[in-house]
């Protein structure tokens, strides 16, 4: 009896493991993508804008590069559930969320992601999201999410992948700093699990390759043996899906910063730069900033003014000579300000000439006057008959003083004070005498005698 419970249980344990074998541990990603990083580059389903990330895989998981938000919850952990080897190049994988989310009345639902990926070499792979947009997710990205979980045998192609217009483009995974290239007919097939090796039935000509637009941003031309497309202007690839960056590389020249645009590019110029790619140096001289005859030479946003004499400054203002101060025994300015080249003159007052410097003096282009301050200094003439004007007339005085004054009374002499003061007043007189002979000793030798 108790052999039987234990094989049961042994049973039970068994159907277990091979459950577990034949879904999530049995399904693998191809083996060149596990453990590394590639450069993830696609289209945006909700904007159209072209992206790139890194996409890292495990042996069955997705551990980077989709995030997804639902619900307020965040679903960026993926791991594989069934796969379909198609040939040696071509797979398609079927990842299921790791997380569930609830949306009213139906619990516990979760995402699927189908891809069906193409080798191109070692270090190149494209693939396709084989599923319709999905508007419970932000972005709109091309998920799967059933009411409840599929069967754990349910068909790869029918149940996961499946999609209607407009077709799936293409993402590309490449390893860092490779430079290997997409074959030109790099496209999706029309079938999750055929190989893209072309039929017969397919080569026939009643077939229309165009007939699912396959030309994301141009016109699509049918073939016989596939389709070609004429890419609009701003996009390329097989399937123009592929949005050209014009900014790459950089054609703003002189530091401008570059905008893409669709088969456009503006840019936004440097100071002191204009024109289409920043080209142009902008002219500063244009409008002509120098004043007086001023040249102006034009640098990167600024210009310098070289003057002409007798200007200065920023934009050549006229230079200024000052004049403060009176010149002694002259006429002329005793202040004020004068331009470059102005003249100012000066005059000795009469009985005066110049002995020393300049009577007329110009301001120069260094802001100072030419010449020196003149010196007035009296004549010999003017002084020679100042001194004889004075004389005679001094003289004139003398003699009119003697006559008004009467001589001293012989009585007073007899007085020793009396006597004294006649004394002091002869000496004085003969002294002041003695001056006037001195003087005129001085007159006759500076101003008469030849």
């Amino acid at each position: 009896m108790l052999t039987n419970k234990v094989l049961a249980v042994l049973a039970v344990a068994a159907q277990i493991l091979i459950f577990s074998t034949d879904t999530d541990a049995a399904c693998k990603v191809p083996p060149e993508l596990q453990g590394k990083d590639w450069v993830y580059e696609y289209t945006d389903v909700s904007t159209g804008e072209t992206m790139t990330k890194t996409l890292s895989f495990g042996s069955t998981t997705i551990q980077q590069g989709i995030s997804l938000e639902v619900q307020g919850s965040n679903v960026n952990a993926w791991t594989c559930l069934s796969d379909l080897t198609i040939s040696d190049t071509e797979s398609v994988a079927v990842f299921k969320s790791d997380i569930t989310f609830d949306v009213f009345p139906v619990m516990g639902r979760r995402l699927y992601l189908c891809m069906r990926f193409t080798k191109v070499t070692d270090d190149l792979f494209y693939f396709h999201l084989m599923s319709d947009k999905n508007s419970l997710v932000t972005p709109k990205e091309r998920v799967f999410s059933p009411l409840s979980e599929p069967d754990a045998n349910a068909d790869v192609c029918s149940t996961y992948c499946s999609y209607g217009d407009p077709k799936p483009m293409i993402r590309t995974l490449r390893k860092p700093d490779t430079t290997d290239k997409l074959p030109t007919d790099a496209d999706l097939c029309e079938n999750c699990g055929d190989s893209c090796i072309v039929s017969d039935i397919v080569q026939s000509s009643d077939f229309n390759y165009c007939n699912n637009n396959p030309c994301s941003n141009g016109v699509c031309e049918n073939k016989v043996d596939g389709y070609t497309c004429s890419c609009a202007s701003g996009y390329e690839g097989t399937s123009c899906d592929i949005k050209i960056d014009d900014c790459a590389p950089n054609p703003c020249l002189n530091g401008g910063d570059c905008s893409d645009g669709v088969d456009f590019f503006t840019c936004t110029c440097a100071a002191g730069y204009e024109g289409k790619i920043c080209d142009r140096n902008i002219d500063d001289c244009d409008q002509d900033p120098c004043l007086n005859g001023g040249q102006c030479i034009d640098g990167v946003n600024l210009y310098t003014c070289n003057c002409a004499a007798g200007y200065e400054g920023k934009i050549c203002d006229r230079i200024v000579c000052t004049v403060s101060g009176k010149v002694p025994f002259a006429t002329g300015p005793t202040d004020g300000s004068y331009n470059y080249m102005d003249t100012i003159t000066y005059s000795c007052i009469p009985g005066y000439e110049v002995q020393s410097g300049n009577i007329e003096r110009s301001c120069q282009a260094d802001g100072t006057w030419s010449g020196s301050t003149p010196v007035c200094e009296m004549t010999v003439d003017f002084f020679c008959e100042t001194l004889l004007e004075k004389m005679f007339e001094n003289k004139e005085n003398s003699e009119k003083s003697s006559a008004e004054s009467p001589e001293e009374s012989s009585e007073i002499d007899t007085r020793g004070k009396s006597k004294a003061n006649g004394k002091l007043k002869n000496w004085r007189k003969g002294r002041r005498c003695g001056y006037y002979k001195a003087l005129e000793a001085l007159i006759l030798e500076t101003c008469l005698l030849p």
